[in-house]
């Protein structure tokens, strides 16, 4: 490059950067007057506006502040909420818990559906999700052994939502720990102020502190403990029918956790494939059966989110096949929700054949909905209505029909505690009159040469064995083909039993 200096040119004959003609400066001298330019874009010239004529400011009318709560109410426009000045702070992991559980122990309602329903309004997740799972199920499971207990140490009547308290306090005391017994007193203290404030909280105190002393239980002494605890009508139950060493294993097994249990949707995955993810292991009865050793959340896997797995125990995935129910069949389910079995009959028909299913509440039949299009079948038709009430209009109609029926659920104490809280002899009483008013109906409407598959998750041999031979000596026309019961302790899964009875 020249070091030289380049000459520099006038300033009028420069170019402009990147530009092919030369810059010319334009001349402003010959401008015209304000009044008579043009706006821009605008054929009206330009008027200068006097300022002098504006309203005086005294004539201005007062200025008016609007109440926009008093505006008038239109369809679709929302009421009006003044902002809250008081947050309400928000509540321990403790506190939910034990408000959980007021819902279920005393206003008895299902353990499950609180225990999501909390977890969804709460929004908890990871380790807050996990201990609050843990409280409620063990503070159900445990429940009437930690009520005797605190009962020995208090000597006074103690009133239900404090018992509730105490015992998911004494749980944590007694079983977990890793918690200190300071932060458990504590947090109980606070909750029972707002139970009974004038003296909630040093009665919990009291109570709580002279429990944490109590010297932790050995194995034996846990067993021995929580027979003791199990409802007396129901061991007196057990013992008649099965003999005390029977009852006793029982008892052990129902103290014990349960495993999880799933169906694999073999439309969508194979048995072997998900045994390969190495979270899962093989089921003993059934060809189907997976048990779930992961510690994610069933429903948050992505198997389970794609309808390649349902939730079933294995004791229950032997029921379908007993149908042997074909595409030409007409079948009906009478109490079909949640809807497992009947997902496990439309995979045995590969999505084909016509299949009737009832249940009584339409939030059950919700939740069949929900169960068969998550695994994407299509061949059911659903009615909400009371089954008993089918034999008017489907009399000797159906080739095939699966009875689930309601029942006490002694089989499955393992894995619904609360059963324990809410049973008793009345109830029992109830579900073996359902179970024959639907039995009654089955007989009706089922064809010659039918077959009716009746099952139940409970080991009360009233509403099992006693039941079929109730209904054999009714309906002359019907015969036994095959039944049994299979107890928690063999196979470690639930109770169940089953009959298959044909029409003649």
């Amino acid at each position: 490059m020249s070091n030289e200096k380049e000459t520099k040119k006038p300033y009028g004959e420069r170019k402009q950067f990147n530009s092919k003609k030369p810059y010319v400066k334009k001349d402003f001298s010959d401008k015209k007057e304000l009044g008579e330019r043009k706006q821009f874009d605008s054929k009206k010239p330009y008027v200068k506006k006097d300022f002098n004529e504006r309203t005086p400011f005294k004539e201005r009318p007062p200025f008016v502040k609007k109440d926009y709560t008093e505006r008038p109410a239109y369809e679709g426009r929302k009421e009006f909420k003044p902002r809250q000045e008081n947050v309400e702070e928000k509540k321990t992991i403790r506190e939910i818990a034990y408000n959980a559980l007021v819902e279920i122990i005393i206003n008895e309602k299902f353990q499950n559906i609180v225990q999501n329903q909390y977890i969804k309004d709460n929004r908890l997740f990871d380790r807050d999700k996990s201990f609050f799972v843990n409280l409620i199920h063990g503070t159900v499971k445990n429940y009437l052994s930690l009520k005797e207990e605190i009962n020995k140490i208090s000597n006074h009547q103690i009133k239900p939502k404090m018992m509730v308290l105490l015992a998911m306090s004494y749980y944590q005391l007694r079983y977990l720990d890793r918690t200190p017994s300071y932060a458990i007193i504590n947090d109980a203290v606070n909750i029972a102020k707002t139970i009974d404030s004038s003296r909630g909280g040093g009665f919990a105190n009291a109570v709580l502190k002279k429990l944490a002393l109590l010297p932790k239980a050995s194995l034996e002494e846990e067993n021995k403990i929580q027979q003791e605890a199990f409802p007396k009508f129901l061991i007196k139950l057990l013992e008649a029918q099965y003999g005390e060493e029977i009852t006793e294993k029982l008892i052990k097994t129902f103290n014990k956790e349960a495993r999880l249990c799933v169906r694999v949707n073999t439309d969508k995955i194979s048995v072997a494939e998900l045994l390969t993810t190495g979270h899962y292991t093989q089921g003993v009865l059934a060809p189907t059966a997976l048990y779930y050793t992961g510690e994610d959340a069933i429903n948050e896997l992505i198997e389970f989110k794609q309808g390649k797995i349902v939730v079933q125990d294995e004791t229950g995935q032997l029921i379908a096949p007993l149908l042997m129910p074909t595409k030409t069949d007409k079948i009906l389910d009478m109490c079909a929700a949640p809807g497992s079995k009947l997902s496990h009959i439309c995979s045995i028909l590969k999505n084909k054949g016509d299949v009737l299913a009832t249940d009584i509440h339409e939030s059950r039949i919700k939740l069949i909905e929900k169960t068969l299009r998550l695994q994407d079948y299509r061949n059911v038709s659903l009615l909400t209505t009371d089954a008993t009430l089918l034999k008017e209009s489907y009399k000797d109609t159906f080739d095939k029909i699966l009875l689930d029926a309601p029942c006490s659920g002694l089989g499955v104490l393992q894995r619904k505690n609360d059963i324990t809280l809410k049973i008793t002899d009345s109830t029992i009483d109830t579900c073996i009159t359902i179970q024959g008013d639907l039995l009654n109906t089955a007989g009706v409407i089922l064809k010659r040469g039918g077959t009716l598959v009746y099952s139940t998750c409970t080991l009360n041999k009233n509403e099992n064995e006693n039941q079929i031979k109730a209904f054999l000596n009714r309906f002359r026309d019907f015969e036994l083909i095959e039944q049994k019961t299979i107890l928690p302790f063999e196979y470690n899964t639930d109770g169940f039993f089953y009959a298959v009875l044909k029409r003649i």
